[in-house]
Formats: structure tokens, sequence, C-alpha cells
């Protein structure tokens, strides 16, 4: 799925809520087009009138049943560049592969990359619903950033861990934690945060 259908396709889940409902209550397990165990739980804390927010959790043989966060995935990230440093720019590409085409990335493009607790099959789809959420709490076309956010946050975490970081993993995770518009920390030239 793309975007609009992926946002499409949760609301019709969430859709039926009532605000007597307490926050997590539903549970969802979502159809991927990779194998992923990936539900979601709603409403969230964030739910108003017709905009429902939810939860992104994720299950696996070795990680239990819990919300995954984009601190985690920044992290997953930034592990897995340091220990493939030849291939951080492989990483800056799949992570604007997903952007781009969402679910319809072609893994056999990514074929030198790889991941320390994910699947790349796993990573991709938990990219996709976390950054799906935001877009939905955070509406690109309501002026904020919407499912990019999470995306540059990532961008930012692989370059922390190239062989010249411009940002530190430390200072990349304050700036995905803060409640305020993005702003570039270095030129695109060095992080390629125009190609989100």
């Amino acid at each position: 799925m793309y975007l609009q259908q992926m946002i499409n396709h949760i609301q019709s889940y969430t859709s039926n809520i009532s605000p007597n409902d307490s926050p997590h209550s539903h549970q969802q397990k979502m159809n991927t087009r990779f194998p992923a165990n990936i539900w979601i739980e709603y409403p969230g804390y964030k739910t108003q009138g017709n905009i429902c927010d939810f939860r992104v959790m994720f299950s696996s043989s070795v990680i239990s049943y819990r919300a995954i966060s984009h601190n985690e995935i920044i992290n997953e990230l930034y592990t897995s560049v340091k220990l493939n440093p030849n291939y951080f720019s492989d990483y800056y590409n799949f992570i604007i592969d997903i952007a781009n085409n969402w679910e319809h990335i072609n893994l056999a493009n990514h074929s030198n990359i790889s991941f320390i607790n994910f699947t790349k099959e796993e990573i991709i789809e938990i990219i996709c619903y976390i950054s799906c959420q935001e877009e939905i709490n955070y509406p690109s076309g309501n002026g904020f950033d919407g499912y990019r956010r999470p995306f540059y946050s990532y961008l930012e975490g692989i370059n922390a861990a190239s062989p010249n970081p411009s940002i530190s993993i430390n200072q990349t995770i304050s700036r995905c934690n803060a409640k305020r518009r993005f702003l570039p920390f270095v030129s695109n030239a060095i992080i390629p945060y125009s190609q989100i």
C-alpha cells in the first residue's frame, strides 16, 4: 500500500470507535505486504473526533508484543550502520526508497544492508505504519511535517553512524522527540532531506 491507501485501510478499522472507548481498547492485526506481525491498538490518546490515533505494536520470535517507537528505529538504523559503515549510503537509499515507494520497495535493490533486531521486511512495515500514524496525527496538508518527520529523523540517525557524522545520535534522538516543526540540521548536500 501507499500512504493514502494505508491511511484508508487503518481508518476502515478505527472509524467505528465510541467516545466512551478507553485508550488502546481495540486491537487489529494489519495485512502487510511483507511478512511482519504488525498490530494497531486504538483509540490513542491523541484521538480527536473522527481522527483516530493509534499505537503501532509489533512482535516476532525474538521481540515480545509491544509498541515500537521512533527512537527504537533510529537506534536500530544507527547500530546497523555502525556495524556496516561501508554501506551507510545504502541505508540512506533504503529509507528514501521507503519514503517514496512505501511497501512497494524492491528488496533486491537493498541487498547490502541488514539489521540487528528486525528483518528488512519488518523494518519496512514498521516504518510505514509509524509514518502513517504521524500523517494521521499531524497531517502534512495542514502545515505539519506529517509522515516526513520520522523519515528525516531516520536519515539523521544514519548520518550519526556514518564515517564522518554531522550530527550525534543524542542530538538525533533529542530532535526526534522535540514538539516543534522540523528544521534541517545541516544542508541537503550532507543529509538528503529533500529526497523524502
